[in-house]
């Protein structure tokens, strides 16, 4: 959630670490009063590539398929 990070200015999530070392990164926002004040994807995927190192399409993975994996969402594209 690098917009909490960003709110509470804290350290950015080693997103770049995590991938190099074979982990599935999901993206998500926490829009809430107390710990993010923003709901913005485009800003999520921002933050995610410049402070946490991810490729666009890395975050673009991370936003849509690994976020949906980590609600138990994902579906299988049949060919």
């Amino acid at each position: 959630m690098p917009l909490t990070a960003f709110t509470l200015k804290e350290p950015y999530a080693r997103g770049r670490k995590m991938i190099d070392s074979g982990c599935a990164v999901a993206l998500a926002t926490d829009l809430n009063p107390g710990s993010c004040f923003s709901g913005s994807i485009p800003l999520t995927f921002a933050l995610a590539c410049i402070y946490m190192k991810l490729t666009v399409a890395e975050a673009i993975t991370a936003i849509t398929l690994n976020g949906a994996a980590a609600l138990g969402r994902a579906t299988a594209s049949e060919a």
